[in-house]
């Protein structure tokens, strides 16, 4: 019609140049893919490709896997930041960048062109973005936290980042620089597991979905291993049996035997872990470079992006089920007290979770539910079952696992239990048992007990613990005449008596380029010994008075904090509760805190500030109090804190009311020769009512054994544990003793409250 409409025929072409596709998690037809110099793009579930943004270039693309309306597409770096767009109308809804300053990510990182992200699959509210180092975000990418040091070794950028998708607090990083860090806690700890690997750039890594001490990687390059298996106790070892000569893009980990990679000639497959590779091109064009392998659990789908035959799809066989703890449901307390608080002599019953991360339905699985724990008994031997579990599917137990407490188990014990031996009957497994799915404290608590472990209003004169320095902060063309260091101890309001002070004195303004660090039990690179927060703490806060005035918008002070105790500075932005009061600081002036959240403009006379430190129970932190100004000229007074405190709270003593079982063996109890050879036993017929629930068992045992051994051996005589009185048995010669023994038909009691009896 002459150009006034046009029909868009971008189907079954296959030419895009994908860095990364995408797949949504409920619907394998609606793929996302980030195109060389074609921006954006996205196949909602026909087979033509619409641009979603304009981004000239496109990278890595994602959608939130429950729920497809959360789309995230990126391009290049800009300014000096990632480029990252979310929309939350769906895939060709409107984009907003997530990834500025004013979200939390610094500008002035090393930045990979196709800039990593990805996002947790069993909690997409969680993102990981990789610079040189790792953002986290808790609010779908709206804000962003730095976790960790440098992952780089100092040189280039993150290219990569995997989150296990059954253990999603295991996350791994790879790098230009051939590096690759681990964390297994959210990104709180890294640990760097470079050490084997060939020093290429490493361009994909994939955790196993079993295990999460078990990864691989694939590099980049010619003429050396190009596929690599990572173990916590062996490091890495080459697994390049069968595979050609040629970059290698991605892997992929469908289970723990069946592994893919994607190289610069196509798709190879191993179904051994990795030991030995065939091609598995099932009809993908021959020598295709393939840069991205994705697979869809509930359907079994892999899908290709290549670099210039468009995308791929294939569907699988069902991988094997695969059994992951999911949780432990709330334990009900079933024969006790009715406090709610587990105690000595009580029962207790529990279900347990498992959820399913393979491909196939798990069937019948059943397990045992174990503890080590003296006087804690599992009752049926803690034999636990499931129902059926369809892939990505969660189960609880069917019948409720029950474990007694012994009445004379010590107040304040913590038992410990195990998942174990578990099975399915459509695969032989093996499955890995899972340690410590249910613990608790025997008894309740006394109110927690205070404690502090920092006190300080530098009356007469700071102590030797608090030091400063200038840091030189290194900003492009802001080099001349470098960065000062302006803290000292002043006396700012007779009131509050001396104070420490970031500035020239009362009255007088602070100076230009001020980039001062005051410490107190110095930091992690030269060995200053910090504060230990202990772990049993069940809170923790740093309080500290301070008085302001700064220009306002321009400069100011924070708190920063390192909490991993490695040797090395690893500073993070330490936030007071309820933010700080007056946004961030503005860029452009070279100060070195520019772009950051801090104390800025005129705080009107001493305030207070409070900071949570109950996520740092166990570590061993370091503080830095730090003031920023930029180049030009101020009025302002500067930065005073005084009354510097850490307080915490730790668990009051442990406190039990206990039960004993099931009731005393009964004092009116007579034992009569009534005839040669036999005995009765008599007692009180109120011994057996209703309302107790319970019965009694005569039982004998050798008194000479019990006099040398000191241990009761006695059982019921003919194994009858349901008497009532009056009970007749035969008499037995021999230096015996009789006892009778109350008897709920689980626990006997009577004769001293071990659970063996």
């Amino acid at each position: 019609d002459g150009g006034t409409t046009f029909t868009n025929l971008n189907g079954n072409t296959n030419t895009f140049l994908f860095y990364a596709v995408g797949v949504a998690a409920d619907d394998p037809g609606l793929i996302c893919g980030g195109a060389q110099d074609n921006s954006s793009v996205a196949r909602p579930g026909n087979n033509v490709w619409q641009l979603q943004a304009v981004t000239g270039d496109g990278f890595t693309c994602h959608f939130n896997p429950q729920d497809s309306n959360y789309s995230y597409i990126s391009s290049y770096p800009s300014g000096g930041l990632p480029n990252v767009w979310r929309s939350t109308s769906g895939p060709f809804g409107g984009y907003a960048d997530i990834s500025s300053s004013g979200n939390g990510v610094n500008s002035g990182d090393r930045i990979n062109w196709v800039t990593p992200y990805q996002i947790d699959p069993l909690n997409p509210n969680i993102l990981y973005l990789g610079t040189h180092r790792i953002y986290r975000s808790d609010d779908f990418g709206s804000s962003w936290t730095q976790m960790g040091p440098d992952l780089t070794g100092g040189s280039g950028s993150l290219i990569n980042i995997d989150i296990n998708r059954n253990f999603p607090n295991t996350v791994l990083t790879s790098s230009v620089s051939g590096r690759v860090w681990i964390t297994p806690d959210g990104a709180q700890n890294w640990t760097n597991i470079t050490t084997g690997l060939p020093g290429r750039s490493v361009n994909d890594v994939a955790s196993d979905p079993t295990n999460p001490d078990r990864a691989f990687a694939v590099v980049g390059g010619f003429n050396t291993a190009h596929v690599w298996e990572w173990t916590a106790a062996g490091g890495w070892v080459a697994r390049d049996t069968g595979l050609p000569n040629v970059p290698h893009n991605t892997v992929l980990m469908l289970s723990d035997t069946d592994i893919m990679v994607g190289n610069d000639i196509g798709v190879y497959r191993s179904f051994d872990g990795g030991a030995s590779w065939l091609p598995w091109m099932d009809s993908l064009p021959v020598g295709v470079v393939v840069t991205d392998l994705k697979y869809n659990l509930l359907q079994n789908i892999v899908t290709a992006g290549t670099y210039g035959r468009g995308a791929w799809q294939t569907t699988l066989g069902p991988v094997s089920p695969i059994l992951l703890f999911e949780q432990t449901q709330t334990p009900m307390e079933l024969d006790g007290n009715g406090n709610g608080i587990p105690e000595p002599g009580e029962t207790w019953g529990v279900n347990l979770e498992l959820r399913n991360g393979g491909g196939a339905t798990a069937m019948n699985p059943t397990g045992m539910l174990t503890t080590s724990t003296p006087g804690i008994t599992m009752t049926s031997g803690g034999q636990v079952a499931f129902g059926d579990i369809t892939p990505g599917g969660v189960a609880s137990t069917t019948q409720m696992a029950t474990y007694t407490i012994d009445p004379d188990v010590t107040c304040g014990t913590t038992p410990s239990f195990d998942l174990t031996s578990l099975t399915t009957t459509n695969d032989p497994g093996p499955f890995n048992d899972f340690n410590g799915v249910l613990s608790f404290a025997i008894g309740g608590n006394l109110p927690p007990v205070a404690a502090n472990l920092v006190d300080q209003n530098f009356e007469p004169s700071a102590p030797a613990e608090w030091t400063h320095e200038a840091i030189d902060a290194n900003q492009p063309g802001c080099t001349a005449s470098g960065y000062i260091d302006e803290w000292q101890e002043w006396e700012k309001d007779p009131a509050f008596g001396n104070s420490y002070h970031l500035g020239r004195g009362p009255s007088l303004a602070y100076g230009r380029k001020d980039y001062g660090w005051l410490y107190y039990n110095g930091k992690d690179s030269t060995g200053g010994p910090g504060i230990v927060i202990p772990a049993d703490a069940v809170s923790a806060q740093l309080t500290f008075d301070h008085w302001y005035e700064t220009a306002a918008g321009k400069d100011g002070g924070i708190v920063l904090i390192d909490f991993l105790d490695d040797g090395n500075d690893n500073w993070q932005l330490l936030t007071p509760i309820g933010g700080y009061p007056s946004g961030t600081l503005a860029t452009g002036e070279c100060n070195a805190l520019e772009g950051s959240p801090a104390f800025h403009g005129n705080s009107n006379g001493w305030t207070s500030a409070t900071f949570d430190l109950g996520n740092y129970a166990g570590n061993t932190i370091h503080l830095a109090f730090v003031f920023g100004s930029d180049q030009q000229p101020t009025f302002d007074e500067g930065w005073y804190i005084d009354n510097i405190r850490i307080d915490i709270e730790q668990p009051g003593a442990s406190v039990c009311e206990t039960t004993s079982w099931p009731g005393a063996t009964p004092a009116d109890l007579m034992l009569n020769l009534v005839a040669p050879g036999t005995i009765e036993a008599t007692w009180g017929d109120a011994c057996n009512a209703g309302s107790l629930a319970q019965t009694y068992s005569v039982q004998v045992g050798d008194l000479a054994q019990l006099r040398a051994t000191g241990q009761y051996n006695h059982t019921p005589i003919a194994d009858d544990c349901g008497r009532t009185s009056p009970s007749q048995f035969a008499a037995e010669s021999g230096l015996l003793y009789y006892l009778v023994l109350s008897n709920d038909g689980v626990r006997e009691g009577g004769a001293g409250y071990d659970s063996s009896g």
